[in-house]
């Protein structure tokens, strides 16, 4: 469904919708198709809902929204904090410990870890979460830090 047909059918209240289908513009994040998941009674009953739902199927794209909205205005952020910290220490780590080759399982920052070198090594699946596996060999000539 567009939000247009569910605004219609759901007027003035609180829902978990899933995105079917969805694109980014700019910092804005596009539902194209979707399909609502659960009417709730309120703000924070959606908030809730939401939460225990991600938590259950994090490769889901859910979102609480309200039907007042004449538009959805969803806008994408991105965390980097801890793992760009991570990201960019790991190797002098390794190193210190006479590593040469990282090996980590990622579900979202794949972009993150390819900018500093690391290779898809192959893609998998757990418990319905897609995982890339990936892989940096480490430059024994240089520091790391």
């Amino acid at each position: 469904m567009r939000w247009a047909e569910i605004r219609e059918q759901y007027p003035n209240q609180w829902l978990i919708v899933d995105a079917l289908e969805a694109h980014t513009e700019g910092d804005r994040r596009k539902l194209d198709q979707m399909t609502v998941v659960e009417v709730c009674s309120d703000g924070a009953a959606a908030l809730s809902r939401y939460q225990e739902l991600h938590r259950q199927h994090p490769q889901r794209e859910f979102y609480f929204v309200h039907t007042a909205r004449e538009e959805l205005d969803i806008r994408e952020r991105y965390w980097l904090g801890l793992r760009r910290r991570y990201a960019t220490h790991p190797t002098g780590t390794a190193r210190r410990h006479g590593c040469t080759t990282i090996i980590l399982e990622t579900t979202h920052a794949q972009g993150l870890y390819l900018k500093r070198g690391f290779s898809v090594v192959r893609e998998r699946q757990e418990r319905g979460v897609d995982l890339s596996v990936m892989r940096l060999e480490l430059d024994s000539r240089s520091s790391g830090r």
